[in-house]
């Protein structure tokens, strides 16, 4: 099949072979990905699993219950973390009725992920969730939306360079911290269309890792990522409430060879991310 597989875990999944020619390259997922797989959908009220695994994106895993599931999310998703310990691949667990409500939206998030080339598993007697015909508005209205956060984040990052080289480094350290922040921030608005409420660059990095894989952005020990993510932490309080906020002059400059990688990265995320789904509109007509 050109390269592709799928994995069958529950035969006879009811796609045709030209669809299953689309499925996702599992070449780029850990070895350990299969018997993970065989262990959720033993285990849990599994309806549907979708992966979404670019060249460029981290893979991760919607898990979607099925429509009789009784269970509460939270009791579910540490059996799913147990499946996945030895399985660098994030996940998250939904609902049969959130996943087909947004989808009957034109959620773009859910949208590009939950396409039929996406599908590794649809449980036996279910359909493919419908999908809304507004898609393309709203893939409009979250390019517009990323452009404008994009473009506050890019201002935050050119005041900095102007000020990297003067005495006083607080300012152009603020800057940095706005420009990671806007950056994270407006990603997760765009695609999941909702605001993530931290100024924490580390609570946003964490959130943002469901798209990309930022892994080695800030480091590839993960000490220095640590390390780094602290020094973005301490310019957005220190600079703004302690007169004696300092920073040196190298990890300032590392700071904003990191931020400019941070910015890149989540455009090229949301780019890849709007081709996508434009993509998946145009395999399914």
């Amino acid at each position: 099949m050109s390269g592709h597989e799928v994995i069958c875990i529950e035969a006879p999944v009811p796609l045709t072979e030209s669809l299953l020619a689309d499925a996702p390259v599992l070449s780029l997922c850990p070895p350990a990905l299969r018997p993970a797989l065989r262990f959720i959908v033993s285990h849990l009220p599994v309806g549907y699993i979708f992966l979404a695994c670019t060249q460029s994106a981290a893979p991760h895993l919607l898990v979607v219950c099925n429509p009789q599931c009784e269970h509460k999310l939270t009791e579910l998703e540490p059996l799913v973390e147990l499946a996945l310990v030895s399985c660098p691949v994030s996940f998250t667990l939904h609902s049969y009725s959130t996943i087909t409500n947004m989808l009957a939206q034109g959620h773009v998030y859910y949208s590009g992920c939950c396409r039929v080339n996406n599908l590794l598993y649809m449980k036996a007697g279910l359909a493919f969730p419908a999908l809304s015909n507004g898609r393309y508005q709203q893939v409009l209205l979250a390019a517009g939306r990323f452009e404008q956060g994009i473009g506050k984040a890019l201002s935050f990052y050119e005041h900095a360079a102007s000020q990297l080289e003067l005495p006083q480094r607080g300012l152009a350290a603020f800057c940095l911290h706005q420009a990671c922040e806007q950056s994270f921030r407006i990603l997760f608005l765009s695609l999941r269309g909702r605001e993530l409420r931290s100024h924490s660059p580390r609570v946003l990095y964490r959130h943002a890792q469901t798209f990309a894989a930022f892994r080695g952005i800030f480091g590839n020990a993960p000490a220095e990522e640590q390390r780094l993510l602290s020094l973005l932490e301490e310019a957005y309080s220190g600079s703004r409430y302690d007169e004696s906020y300092r920073i040196g002059h190298t990890d300032l400059l590392k700071l904003f060879d990191v931020v400019g990688l941070v910015i890149g990265r989540c455009c090229d995320t949301f780019s890849g991310f709007i081709d996508n789904a434009l993509a998946g509109m145009r395999f399914e007509s």
